[in-house]
C-alpha cells in the first residue's frame, strides 16, 4: 500500500512539471515605452514546421490552468496547431509541454500594436526556438493605441447620420507627399464617431458619397478636413499619442460651386458585340470613365488607386455619354473598355477644363495600344552568372494612366536571350521596373532610339513602338558599408540609412539604396552604381521621404557626400539624425 501511494505521488509530481523531452516558453508582455505590464494580452504560438508529435497544452495529463487555451489544427491537420496563453496582471505568460522546434510567437490585444518603426505600427511577432528540457524567456514590447472621436454635422448644423469619415497617415510616393489611407468609419445615429488607431499623425475628414445617377442629399455637400477646410492641400494632421484621445468635430458645408457636365461620344470598339435580344440593338457604350485632376491632391494617387476619381455617368447604345456633378478644374478624362480576349484595356483620353459652363462634343476614339519590344543585356561576372530569364519587368505609370491598365498587363516575362515584348500597351509615360535582380546587381541604363530614358521614363506612343528599348544591367555592383553612431558615439541600431543620388538624377528610383543598421550600428549597401551620392542615417523616417525635394532640402547639411568608385569598396561613418 505504501509503495502504491509513493508511486502515485511520484507520477503526479512529474506531471505537474514539464515532461521530459519537451520545452517551455515564459515571458512578459509590456509597454515598449515604459515597460509597464499589459494584462489580458493573447500570446499565440504557431509551429513553423509540421510537428506530428507536438503536444498541445490541453492534451496534457493534468487540466490546463484557466488562462491557458489550446487550439488544435483543423481537419486532416491542414494547419499547424495554435497554442495560446493570456497574460496575467503583471503581463506574464507561460506555456509548457511544447515539442522542441521553431515557433512563431504573436502577441495581440485590442488597440495594441507592435513597436513603431519609422512611424508605422508593426506586428508584435518573434521567432522562438524551443529546446528539450529547457525554458526559453521571451519578452514582447507593445504600443497602446489611442482614439480619435468627435461629432459630424450636416450643412444645417444637425448630426450627420451614417456619414463617411476617412483617416490617412502622411506618406510619400515617388517623391510626392500623399495620404496613406488607414481606414473609414461611418457616424452613428447621433452623428458621432470613434476610431481606435495606432499612435501617430493622421489627416481626418468627412467625405460625402460619390455622386451617382440617382440624386442624393449628399450630392450638394463638400468634404471637410481638419482643421476646418475643404481644400486637402490646406489640411493638417492631428497627433495621436500613445493611450491618448483627440477630439475632432467637423461641420460639412454645402458646395460653393455649380456642378457641371461633360458630354460627347465614346464608342466601344470591341468586335463581336452581341445585339440585345429584344431590341436587336448593339450596345456600343463605354462602361468606365475616370477623371484624374491635372494638379494632383494628396489623396490622388492615379498609379495606386483611382477611387477618388470615379465619376457618375450615363450612356446610350450609340456611344453618347454624359458625366455629371463635375467640379471646376482641369482633368484628364479617360474612357476605358476591358477586352476579355487580350486581357487588356482599350483606352482613350483627353484634357478637359471645367470653368463656368458644361463641356459638350467630346469625342474619344478608343485604341488597343501598340507593342513595345525590348532586350535586357547583362555585363559583369558573378557566381552563378545572372541569367536574363530570371528577371521580370513591371510597368509603373508616371502620368495619370489609371491603375487598371497597369494591373491588366501584370508581370512581363524575359526569355533566355533577354528579349521581351509587351503587346497592346496604351500610350502613356512609363517607368520599367526590373525585378529579380540579385542584391549585387544594378540597372545602368535604358535607351530607345539612341536616347536614354533611364532617369525620366519612357513616353510611349505608336512611333516608339517602331524601336526597341535596350535595358543594361550590371551584375557586379559596388558596395558601401559603414557604421551609424548615436548618443555618446554609441552604435545606433535599427537606423534607416539612405544613399541618395545627386539632385539632377533624384527622379530615378533605381539610384537610391537603403538599409537598416544591425545591433552594432553596422550597415551594408550592395549593388550600387558608381557615382557621387549623399548618404543619411535617420532614427525614424517615413518610407520614401528621401525622394522628396523639400524633405531633403531640410536634411541636406546633415548627410555625407560619398564617391563610389568602380571596383571599389566604400566605407563611411555616419552620425544619427534624431527625431526632433
Amino acid at each position: 500500500m505504501r509503495m502504491l501511494i509513493a508511486t502515485l505521488m511520484l507520477v503526479l509530481g512529474g506531471l505537474q512539471g514539464t515532461p521530459l523531452g519537451t520545452g517551455a516558453i515564459e515571458g512578459r508582455v509590456s509597454r515598449a515605452s515604459n515597460d509597464g505590464p499589459i494584462a489580458g494580452a493573447r500570446v499565440v504560438l504557431i509551429p513553423q514546421l509540421p510537428q506530428p508529435n507536438a503536444t498541445a497544452v490541453s492534451a496534457a495529463p493534468l487540466p490546463p490552468s484557466p488562462d491557458l487555451l489550446a487550439f488544435t489544427s483543423a481537419a486532416n491537420n491542414v494547419s499547424p496547431p495554435e497554442i495560446a496563453a493570456i497574460t496575467d496582471d503583471d503581463g506574464k505568460f507561460s506555456v509548457k509541454n511544447l515539442t522542441p522546434g521553431r515557433y512563431t510567437l504573436r502577441a495581440a490585444r485590442d488597440n495594441y500594436y507592435g513597436p513603431l518603426v519609422n512611424g508605422q505600427p508593426t506586428n508584435a511577432i518573434k521567432t522562438v526556438v524551443v529546446e528539450a528540457d529547457k525554458t526559453v524567456t521571451v519578452n514582447v514590447g507593445m504600443v497602446q493605441g489611442g482614439v480619435i472621436h468627435g461629432l459630424l454635422r450636416d450643412p444645417d448644423g444637425q448630426p450627420a447620420v451614417n456619414y463617411a469619415l476617412v483617416t490617412a497617415r502622411p506618406a510619400y510616393l515617388n517623391g510626392r507627399e500623399i495620404w496613406q489611407f488607414s481606414g473609414t468609419r461611418n457616424s452613428d445615429d447621433l452623428g458621432e464617431y470613434r476610431i481606435p488607431l495606432p499612435p501617430g499623425q493622421y489627416f481626418i475628414g468627412s467625405t460625402p458619397r460619390a455622386p451617382g445617377p440617382i440624386a442624393n442629399i449628399q450630392d450638394g455637400w463638400m468634404p471637410m478636413f481638419y482643421p476646418g477646410t475643404s481644400d486637402e492641400n490646406q489640411a493638417r494632421p492631428v497627433t495621436l499619442n500613445e493611450g491618448g484621445e483627440v477630439v475632432v468635430n467637423l461641420d460639412t458645408p454645402r458646395k460653393t460651386w455649380t456642378p457641371h457636365k461633360i458630354s460627347g461620344v465614346a464608342l466601344n470598339p470591341l468586335p463581336n458585340l452581341v445585339a440585345n435580344s429584344t431590341t436587336s440593338i448593339v450596345d456600343r457604350a463605354v462602361n468606365l470613365f475616370l477623371l484624374v485632376p491635372h494638379v494632383l491632391r494628396p489623396r490622388d494617387n492615379p498609379g495606386v488607386s483611382s477611387s477618388t476619381n470615379i465619376v457618375a455617368f450615363t450612356t446610350k447604345p450609340n456611344g453618347e455619354f454624359e458625366i455629371q456633378n463635375v467640379a471646376p478644374g482641369g482633368y484628364e478624362l479617360y474612357a476605358m473598355v476591358s477586352d476579355n480576349t487580350t486581357r487588356r484595356f482599350w483606352t482613350a483620353h483627353t484634357a478637359v477644363e471645367i470653368l463656368d459652363k458644361d463641356i459638350t462634343g467630346v469625342n474619344l476614339g478608343l485604341t488597343s495600344g501598340a507593342t513595345l519590344n525590348g532586350e535586357i543585356s547583362v555585363t559583369g561576372s558573378t557566381t552563378p552568372p545572372l541569367r536574363p530569364d530570371s528577371l521580370r519587368i513591371v510597368l509603373q505609370a508616371l502620368d495619370s494612366l489609371p491603375p487598371q491598365v497597369i494591373n491588366a498587363i501584370g508581370t512581363i516575362q524575359v526569355d533566355a536571350n533577354g528579349k521581351f515584348s509587351i503587346p497592346n500597351l496604351a500610350e502613356a509615360h512609363y517607368r520599367l521596373i526590373i525585378t529579380g535582380l540579385p542584391p549585387t546587381a544594378y540597372v545602368s541604363d535604358m535607351r530607345i532610339a539612341g536616347r536614354s530614358v533611364f532617369d525620366d521614363g519612357l513616353d510611349f506612343n505608336a512611333r516608339q513602338a517602331e524601336s526597341s528599348i535596350e535595358i543594361q544591367v550590371h551584375a557586379a555592383g559596388e558596395t558601401v558599408e559603414g557604421t551609424v553612431l548615436g548618443n555618446n558615439s554609441k552604435p545606433a541600431a535599427n537606423a534607416t540609412v539612405a544613399l541618395v543620388p545627386p539632385s539632377s538624377r533624384r527622379q530615378n528610383p533605381f539610384l537610391y539604396k537603403t538599409a537598416v543598421t544591425d545591433d552594432t550600428g553596422h550597415f551594408v549597401l550592395r549593388g550600387v552604381a558608381p557615382g557621387e551620392y549623399t548618404i543619411f542615417a535617420w532614427e525614424s523616417v517615413l518610407n520614401g521621404a528621401w525622394q522628396n525635394a523639400d524633405f531633403l532640402a531640410k536634411n541636406q547639411a546633415r548627410g555625407r557626400t560619398v564617391n563610389v568608385m568602380p571596383q571599389g569598396r566604400t566605407e563611411v561613418q555616419l552620425d544619427l539624425i534624431r527625431v526632433e
